[in-house]
Formats: C-alpha cells, sequence, structure tokens
C-alpha cells in the first residue's frame, strides 16, 4: 500500500531480518529488507523512509559507514537511523553511532515491545510530517497562483458568492465563503474597518483599505480590499462587488526580513526541544527497562540528575495511608540511590523537603498514574541556582516517565508474586507412597525474577490400584500459563479418578483445552504403572519421550506413542503404547527445559540425561540430584525445568565398562606422523587458538575437509565428538593463549579419523559421576558416538577416534 510509511531493515543475517519483520509485524508500515549497506543505498535513492535500522557488522560496508553516507547526502540526511547491534557494544561503538548521526542504539537480546515502540515513534512522526508537506504544499500552490480575488456581496455584507482566487487565497473552497458576513474574513481588528467601508459604499462611494486576511492556516494576508456597488440600472445598487488584492509581493522584503528571523527562532526552539526529546528518552528508556523495583528506582534518579544537572534527586511515593517510601540518589555516589527510608506518611519536612536542609534550590513535580497521585519526584541543587520554566516542565516529563516506570514495576512484582504463589498452591503439596516404588519430583524456574511457568507434575492412584505419572508444560509463562495449568492438573485428577487410560486421558484434556478461552497449547506425558506387574501404558502429546533405564542400565526412550500438543486441533486422538518397570528400574520423566539448550541439537541434551541417569545411584533423591547435576550445568539453560522420577525396588546391575569402545592399547600418532596404512580420500591439519571459539573453528574445519565426502550424519557425529575433544584440551589440557590445540582429520572410503593433540599433561578419563564434580559425560558421547578411540599422552595428549563407515548413505550436501 503506497500510503503506508516504509521501514528500511538492513542485516546481512537473513534470520535477523526475519526477527525484524516479526517485531515490526503489527505495526501500519511497509518493511524492506536489504542485506548490505550498498543495497540500503540504493534503496533510499528509489523511496522515502521513516526510519532505518542499520546493522553495525556487515561484510563490505559496515553500518558506520553506511549511517555517515546517509547522513551526507541531502535528500537522505534527514532519516532516522536506530543502530541494532549485537556484538559493538562497547561504549567507543555506541559513541561513534551516536557520532554517525543515529537516534537510538540498541543492543541484542532486545525487548521486542521497546523496539516496536520506538519505531511507532518515527512512523507517527513520519505520517505527521507527510500531512504537513501536503497541506504546506496546497497552501502555497494556492497563494502562489492566486490572481484577484472577487466576491458579490449583499447590501448587508453577506457573500452570495465568491471566485477560485479568493477562495485559494485564503485557502478554502470557495463554497465554504458563501453566505458568509465579509468582516468574518478579515482580521479581528479590521472588522471596524469593513463595516466603515460598507457604510461609505452604500453611501454611493467606493472604499479602498488595506486589510489583514487570515488564510486556513491562521497567516494574516495583507490585502488591498476595494469595495465599489455594481447597478442593475436605474440607479438602483444591487449588490457590493469586493476586490482583494495580494499585497505580499509589495512586502517581499520585510517578510523575508521577518523570515528569516522566525526560522532563527524556530531553530532554536527546535534544537531546545531536540535536547529536551533526548533527555526524556534518556528516562523513559531507564523507565521502560525490566529490572528489579529498587535498580529501576535508582537508574531513574541517576538519569533524572544527570538531565537536570542537580546535585541530588529523590522519589517519595505513598505506600499506604500510613506508610511512605522515600528514595534519594546523590551525584557522584557509586550505585545511585544510596538511601532507602520510611516515613510515617504524615512524615512533615521527611516527606515534604526529603532531599535535607543542605538544598540551596530545589524543585518538585508530581508522579501522576490514570489522575492519581502515587508520590512526587525532587530534584536540589548544593548552590545557588535560577530553575527555568524549562527545567521545570522537564522535570514534568520526567516525573510522568517515572511514575509510568514505577508503577509498571510495581504491576509487574506484583502478578509475579500471585501467579508463583498460584503455581506453588498448584502442585502436588506430596507424591503418594505405592509399596515397592519410590518416587520424587523436582521443579526449578529459569531466571531471577521470573519464577512463573507452565511446567507441572502430578501422580494420582487411580480406583484399580494403577499408579499415573503425569508432566506438562502449558505454552507460555505468568498468570495465564499457571492458571491454564491449574486447570489442566484439576481436569486430569477428575478424569483419572474415572479410571480412563493414558490415551483417553490426553483425547478428554484435549477437548478440555480446546474449550479454555486463549488457552494456546500443552505437551503432556501420561504414564500408566501397574504395581502388581511392573507395566507401563503411556500416550504423549507433543512430549519429549520418558527415560527408562533398566535393570542392566540399558537406556530405551519410550518414544512409541505420538501425538499432537493438546490444544493443536479439535478432535486429536492419542495412541497408547507398552513397556516394563522391572524391579530395580529408573523412569524419567522431564519437561523440555532439562534437555533442550539454544543453539544446540537436542540429542546432546538427550545423552546428557541418559549418561546422567545411567551413572546416578538408585537411592531415589540422591537419584534426582545427580540427574539434575548432570543435566542443567549447561549456562545456556533459560527454560523452566520439571523432573518427576520412578524408582522400582531391587537392585541395578551396573555396567562392567562405561568405556566399552576405548581401545587402551599404545601406539603412535599416524595422521601426525603421516604413518596410517591406509588410501586416504581427504585429509586437513588444522591449528586452534585456545579459547571459546575453538571448538567452532573445529567444527567449520570439518565441514570444509569432509565436505562431499562424509554423510550429512557421520559429519553430525564428527562435529559432536570433536567439539567434546577440543573444549577437553582447551578446559583440561593446560593451554594458554600461546599454546595451540592442533586437529588432523582424514577420511577413507571405509574409515574416518580424527586427531586432537594439546601441550598438556591431559586430564583424568572416569566414569560420568554427578555426585562429585560434574565431568566425564563428554568422553562417554565420544565412546557412543566412536567405533573405536583412545589416548595417547607422550609429548603431550592426543585423542583419538575412529569411525567405521560400513553401511552409510553416500554423502549429504
Amino acid at each position: 500500500m503506497p500510503d503506508l510509511p516504509a521501514v528500511l531493515l538492513v542485516d546481512d543475517r537473513p534470520e535477523n531480518l526475519v526477527a525484524l519483520r516479526a517485531v515490526l509485524e503489527p505495526l501500519r508500515c511497509r518493511m524492506v529488507a536489504v542485506a548490505s549497506g550498498e543495497e540500503a543505498l540504493k534503496a533510499l535513492l528509489q523511496e522515502d523512509f521513516a526510519v532505518v535500522l542499520l546493522d553495525v557488522q556487515m561484510p563490505g560496508m559496515d553500518g558506520f559507514e553506511t549511517a555517515d553516507l546517509i547522513k551526507g547526502r541531502e535528500r537522505t540526511r534527514t532519516v532516522p537511523i536506530i543502530f541494532v547491534t549485537a556484538i559493538n557494544t562497547e561504549r567507543r561503538h555506541v559513541f561513534r553511532g551516536y557520532s554517525a548521526g543515529a537516534v537510538d542504539y540498541v543492543v541484542k537480546p532486545y525487548e521486542p515491545g521497546v523496539l516496536r515502540s520506538k519505531v511507532a515513534v518515527f512512523l507517527e512522526l513520519d505520517a505527521k510530517a507527510r500531512a504537513a508537506a501536503r497541506s504546506e504544499a496546497l497552501l502555497r500552490a494556492a497563494f502562489d497562483a492566486a490572481p484577484i480575488g472577487m466576491a458579490r456581496l449583499d447590501l448587508d455584507g453577506r457573500i452570495a458568492e465568491a471566485n477560485l482566487a479568493l477562495g485559494a487565497l485564503l485557502g478554502v473552497s470557495a463554497r465554504e465563503l458563501a453566505d458568509r458576513p465579509f468582516e468574518t474574513l478579515v482580521a479581528p481588528q479590521d472588522a471596524a474597518a469593513v463595516t466603515r467601508a460598507r457604510r461609505i459604499v452604500r453611501d454611493g462611494g467606493e472604499s479602498h483599505e488595506e486589510l489583514g486576511l487570515p488564510d486556513a492556516a491562521g497567516e494574516v494576508i495583507p490585502c488591498d480590499v476595494h469595495l465599489s456597488l455594481a447597478r442593475a440600472g436605474a440607479g438602483a445598487p444591487e449588490a457590493v462587488v469586493a476586490q482583494v488584492v495580494d499585497l505580499r509581493e509589495r512586502r517581499r522584503a520585510e517578510e523575508e526580513r521577518a523570515q528569516r528571523m522566525r526560522e532563527r527562532v524556530a531553530r532554536v526552539e527546535a534544537e531546545r526541544t531536540t535536547e529536551r526529546l533526548r533527555a526524556i528518552q534518556h528516562i523513559s528508556d531507564a523507565a521502560l527497562g525490566h529490572v528489579a523495583f529498587d535498580d529501576l528506582v535508582r537508574e531513574l534518579l541517576s538519569r533524572t540528575m544527570e538531565v537536570l544537572g542537580v546535585d541530588t534527586a529523590a522519589v517519595v511515593l505513598h505506600e499506604s495511608d500510613e506508610q511512605t517510601l522515600i528514595f534519594q540518589a546523590v551525584a557522584g555516589v557509586e550505585g545511585g540511590a544510596n538511601t532507602q527510608r520510611r516515613v510515617p506518611a504524615d512524615g512533615g519536612a521527611a516527606v515534604t523537603r526529603p532531599l535535607g536542609d543542605a538544598i540551596t534550590a530545589a524543585r518538585q513535580a508530581p508522579m501522576l498514574v490514570d489522575g492519581q497521585q502515587i508520590g512526587a519526584l525532587h530534584v536540589g541543587s548544593l548552590f545557588p541556582r535560577a530553575f527555568t520554566p524549562d527545567d521545570q516542565a522537564l522535570l514534568d516529563l520526567a516525573a510522568e516517565r517515572a511514575a509510568i516506570g514505577i508503577e509498571r514495576a510495581r504491576l509487574f512484582q506484583r502478578e509475579h508474586g500471585i501467579a508463583e504463589e498460584l503455581q506453588r498452591s498448584l502442585l502436588p503439596a506430596r507424591l503418594p507412597e505405592v509399596p515397592g516404588f519410590a518416587t520424587a519430583a523436582r521443579y526449578f524456574a529459569a531466571g531471577a525474577g521470573t519464577q512463573v511457568g507452565g511446567d507441572w507434575y502430578d501422580t494420582v492412584l487411580q480406583p484399580d490400584g494403577r499408579l499415573l505419572v503425569v508432566v506438562g508444560d502449558v505454552a507460555g509463562r505468568g498468570i495465564r500459563a499457571a492458571a491454564t495449568m491449574g486447570q489442566l492438573r484439576s481436569a486430569l485428577r477428575a478424569y483419572a479418578l474415572d479410571g480412563h487410560s493414558p490415551g483417553s486421558l490426553l483425547e478428554r484434556l484435549n477437548a478440555f483445552q480446546i474449550g479454555l478461552r486463549n488457552s494456546g497449547m500443552t505437551t503432556v506425558v501420561v504414564v500408566s504403572i501397574d504395581p502388581a506387574t511392573g507395566e507401563l501404558l503411556y500416550a504423549k502429546a507433543g512430549h519429549p519421550p520418558p527415560l527408562l533405564v533398566d535393570t542392566a542400565g540399558n537406556p530405551s526412550w519410550l518414544d512409541d506413542a505420538r501425538g499432537v500438543p493438546l490444544g493443536a486441533v479439535d478432535h486429536a486422538t492419542y495412541a497408547e503404547a507398552t513397556a516394563t518397570l522391572d524391579p530395580g528400574s529408573t523412569l524419567v520423566l522431564y519437561t523440555d527445559g532439562l534437555v533442550e539448550v539454544r543453539g544446540e541439537s537436542l540429542d546432546r541434551g538427550f545423552e546428557r540425561l541418559q549418561a546422567a541417569t545411567i551413572a546416578a545411584p538408585q537411592e531415589i533423591d540422591p537419584l534426582c540430584d545427580a540427574i539434575l547435576a548432570g543435566t542443567l550445568a549447561h549456562p545456556a539453560a533459560r527454560d523452566d525445568v520439571t523432573l518427576l522420577v520412578v524408582s522400582a525396588a531391587g537392585r541395578r546391575e551396573r555396567a562392567g565398562d562405561p568405556f566399552p569402545h576405548r581401545s587402551r592399547e599404545a601406539g603412535a600418532r599416524p595422521l601426525h606422523n603421516g604413518t596410517w596404512a591406509h588410501a586416504v580420500t581427504r585429509s586437513a591439519r588444522v591449528e586452534l587458538v585456545s579459547g571459546r571459539e575453538a571448538s567452532a573453528i573445529a567444527r567449520r574445519a570439518l565441514d570444509d575437509a569432509l565436505a562431499g565426502v562424509a554423510s550429512r550424519r557421520e559429519l553430525d557425529d564428527v562435529r559432536i565428538a570433536v567439539a567434546e575433544l577440543v573444549n577437553n584440551a582447551v578446559v583440561h589440557g593446560g593451554v594458554d593463549g600461546s599454546d595451540r590445540v592442533v586437529m588432523h582429520v582424514a577420511a577413507t572410503d571405509d574409515m574416518l579419523r580424527v586427531e586432537v593433540s594439546n601441550p598438556g599433561a591431559g586430564f583424568e578419563i572416569r566414569p560420568p559421576s554427578p555426585r562429585e564434580e560434574p565431568g566425564g559425560f563428554g568422553l562417554t558421547i565420544v565412546d557412543r558416538i566412536a567405533t573405536r578411540w583412545g589416548v595417547e599422552d607422550d609429548a603431550g595428549t592426543c585423542v583419538w577416534f575412529e569411525l567405521d563407515r560400513a553401511g552409510v548413505e553416500g554423502p549429504g550436501p
């Protein structure tokens, strides 16, 4: 739609462009996406944009260079630029971004609502600018092209007819002038002159008056107004003819001087307005930040002092009819708000003069939310100072923004407190005791201050004696997710007590969720256990598969019965499958937060869970703790976690060798020494700099070395194993900043071999042990992937592995 304002998105990464489109989709605008600075410059030559969202890091011309060129062009120098970056977050880069003319510098991960609000402001400004430009163009064209205006008046001075020129001169249509008294067309101070002129004309004379005629925009046009009688004949006057001549040409010199003066005044006012907008934006950014309440107030006070240039500031908040909370900050004090105190609501000077007696100049502004005063914002100076009206206006705006931010933070804390209490009350207080079985559960919320989600678990004894265990995950967070979870749990308990099987339970739960308003979707796994036989009957609704570890320590995933999440389709059916929980076996149910890590294959999470469960002790509580220790150590885990474990009485047999594929025969390093007795199809040697990027560089080198040779499955397996070995070499191999990790890789028709060497003394090779210092899971993964592997510890440490290729598919892309 051509009338919609356009937004230019500039980023060399397609996924970032998709994310920006998703954030801005609710706004009424057209989005134009380009992948480089050069394409952005071309797009700006072809059409006008309300705002440009510009990535900093791009190949070729980076964001700063692109911004400089945009601001250097006359056509585009006023286009607002918002930098969006995840890398260049240092102060010097932010300073350079603003120096390049950017109006904002947004660092990822950004809050979608905040970015959308910022873009919406510029869309609104663009719309207003376009409207103003159109109005000005119409008026200017009307004024420039207007010939002499004429109107026919009746003897009472009312306009009977006006020509187009007069309407154009006044910026209205000729029809709008009809039936209006001519006096209403002139400035109020000239109305008496028109009345006098009409009286002269009525008496038979003519009148020339220089009058001011305001146009539709309110501009008074100096005009020569000539009134005369038009006679129909026989000396009888029939009408008064008014001729209006624009005198602006005659006064061009004076108008130009006045215009220059107005422009100078407007420029000063615009600069003052811009500075005020920047100051308010600085405070608004703090008010919109997602931080704890005390930190929010501290940041608001700090920015208010910075913007107004004062020595101290305080927020006085009315908590109740009896208590008032006072935060005070002093410029130059580390940590911002260095005083926080509660006083009685009628605390006198403590409330009315919270800044103290040392202040020589002070101002305050009420903090209003929906017309109600929640407190006041005070600022003061230790030295004499005259606060200007602009200072007071800025303080009023700062108080308005602070009130919004503080009330928002209060509501946020209140909502999460209510939802957390709701969720805690909805989870079972204790698990039922079933002879011969032990059950335990754990729940952890992700992130500080966000302890509310839709994860839940439950256990129910059905009338026939079967034990029903359930784990679910409602999409979303907050009160709605917790409330939906409670409704589903209550419904499931009611259906379970009616004796329904897992599949039948899920079908009824799906119908129940479809009936809930704005309920979204939920994943659930339901397992029914017969205590007499250990038989398991289970069904899943889009949930990760439970893990079953048998008496001998062999793992299996209960993934046969699959179904769509609850709420996905109206009439879903859910298949059931069976398994057996023998004595000494362990059943693990969980939510995806236990195994899912952003940017990592889900298979890695399953491998960690499997290894941790196999290595865990059999006692139920230490077993749960060991599973969590072996799976939650990853720093990128950001989701809620629910774990429900059922253990059948009996001793589990331990596997004799935790690393059955490890070779303990000593030997040389054939790839390093060039002695590998195989016909090599492809080989490579790569030196890796120590640090976090080492494993990523190794994976890219593998992709290059094995492209077109290894199948996709082989390449995925080798990537996983190499990542573990490189990380071990960096973390445990004594590699410092000057040392290198060396990787050799070679492929034949029948085999792949990789050697990872470092100059250090190596590390202890031991089975996974979540109870002690977590570790060993990486080598467990290597052992499961490789056909054989081993360690050489002469002249440093080399860990190698080989993967037989018999029976694999052809090379993948």
